[in-house]
């Protein structure tokens, strides 16, 4: 909606809870109030909006990626993972989905994960330098010098 475009956050709220009253299975507006709780740092309120979202479409991908994001910025890594899983399963090809979940194996410790997430996130977007560099490190982190050195070229 314009309101929220504007950065008009309260009256964006308000029309996004008139849009609910309406139309309570509207999933948008439940994703976009997620969306601006998320913003403000209200994480409770943002789960409550994004999992009333899920409920209405469960296969929207960006919902799970929002909620993963939740969870990840409050450090429930194993309910983040669970969020990006879902996003993969309804769309193999969602780089952020993947991007997503390697950087959390990354954090904790699991670095074979890790890079078969960043090696999906180069499948899906291969001209991505950036990508190409972090799988550089994860190679050369996991000893495994050759294709640390390949990943960069690729990166060039």
């Amino acid at each position: 909606m314009d309101h929220h475009q504007q950065g008009n956050l309260n009256k964006a709220i308000t029309k996004y809870r008139e849009t609910i009253d309406a139309d309570p299975k509207h999933a948008g507006a439940y994703l976009n109030l997620g969306t601006i709780y998320y913003n403000q740092g209200k994480f409770n309120h943002a789960i409550m909006f994004y999992k009333k979202a899920i409920l209405i479409a469960p296969d929207y991908v960006e919902t799970h990626l929002n909620l993963g994001a939740v969870y990840r910025t409050q450090g429930s890594y194993e309910d983040a993972i669970g969020e990006y899983k879902e996003a993969i399963r309804i769309d193999p090809d969602d780089a952020m989905a993947h991007y997503n979940l390697g950087d959390i194996y990354y954090k904790q410790g699991e670095i074979d994960q890790a890079i078969f997430q960043f090696k999906e996130v180069v499948r899906i977007t291969p001209q991505d330098a950036e990508v190409h560099n972090i799988l550089a490190c994860l190679f050369s982190v996991n000893n495994q010098e050759f294709l640390a050195i390949e990943s960069l070229r690729n990166a060039i």
